[in-house]
């Protein structure tokens, strides 16, 4: 499924407003041009890479050692899209 955003877009040196467009979950086109009339328009957001966490314990609510899924579906919700869990837990720190 191709799909293509209109909105601001972080690059690695600036921000620009243009339009990222998808197929199938691959980002196949960035840019100012828009190469469609169909576009899903994101006026107040800013499409940006996704956040890699190397350390992460737990969800708010979840340890990683107890419950790995939940932490993941937790950080992936707010933006991480990559991480790497740490199930050591210090029980003196509940």
């Amino acid at each position: 499924m191709k799909i293509t955003y209109k909105s601001k877009i972080l690059l690695k040196d600036s921000i620009i407003d243009g339009y990222l467009t998808t197929e199938d979950g691959i980002i196949t086109y960035v840019g100012e041009t828009c190469l469609t009339s169909d576009f899903i328009d994101i006026p107040t957001g800013i499409i940006a890479p996704g956040f890699i966490d190397i350390h992460c314990h737990t969800s708010f609510t979840n340890h990683a050692k107890d419950n790995p899924e939940e932490v993941c579906a937790f950080h992936l919700s707010h933006g991480t899209t990559t991480m790497l869990l740490s199930f050591y837990r210090d029980l003196s720190h509940p």
